[in-house]
């Protein structure tokens, strides 16, 4: 079993907007394993995302390092020397109409001056 205390990722991402709908990502990491160097890997991102009324379209690239004899996919492949592209489609919506208040709001507590003494907390709500 390899000791993995001390185990680090460090990642950098950008995204670049290009005018209103388009935008531009990259991104690296790198995992640090200091007890076995075998895990240690490096990957990388780069994308483009465009919005079109509702709909995001996208497309990524992803790839890694990673030792295939120690790193596999969830699928049993091996990640050496990986590379993956992607094609997403997203849809999102907007709330239309006005939202309301249901219930009002209770005055918050305040503390009367001071001097004045009476087997009471002193909190009263505010006016």
């Amino acid at each position: 079993m390899v000791d993995s205390k001390g185990t680090t990722y460090l990642a950098l991402d950008v995204d670049l907007p290009v005018g209103d709908s388009l935008t531009l990502s990259a991104g690296a990491g790198r995992l640090r394993v200091p007890n076995f160097d075998g895990f240690s890997s490096t990957d990388w991102r780069l994308g483009a995302s465009l919005r079109a009324g509702s709909l995001d379209w996208g497309l990524r690239a992803t790839g890694s390092d990673a030792d295939g004899l120690r790193w596999r996919a969830r699928n049993g492949e091996s990640t050496s020397g990986s590379a993956r592209l992607a094609a997403l489609v997203g849809w999102s919506f907007r709330a239309h109409g006005t939202i309301r208040r249901v219930k009002q709001a209770r005055p918050p507590l305040v503390q009367p001056p001071k001097g004045r003494t009476g087997g009471r907390s002193g909190l009263r709500r505010a006016a």
